[in-house]
């Protein structure tokens, strides 16, 4: 949170916001920080085979779906 706390204050466009809303901002961003720490922590211990992402389906295979 400390790092979230030091990146809006450092930026200039978090000026403009009242008290609620930059309090918002820094609970939302520490929100998705644990989010994504849990999720990483999640597929560490998944162990899966392969590394896919979405960019790595090929779209062009004929479907077998009716």
């Amino acid at each position: 949170m400390a790092k979230a706390f030091a990146d809006l204050a450092a930026n200039d466009e978090t000026t403009s916001l009242s008290h609620a809303e930059w309090l918002a901002l820094l609970l939302d961003h520490e929100a998705t920080y644990r989010n994504d720490r849990r999720l990483a922590l999640r597929l560490r211990y998944a162990k899966l085979r392969h590394r896919a992402t979405p960019e790595d389906i090929d779209h062009r295979a004929p479907s077998s779906w009716p």
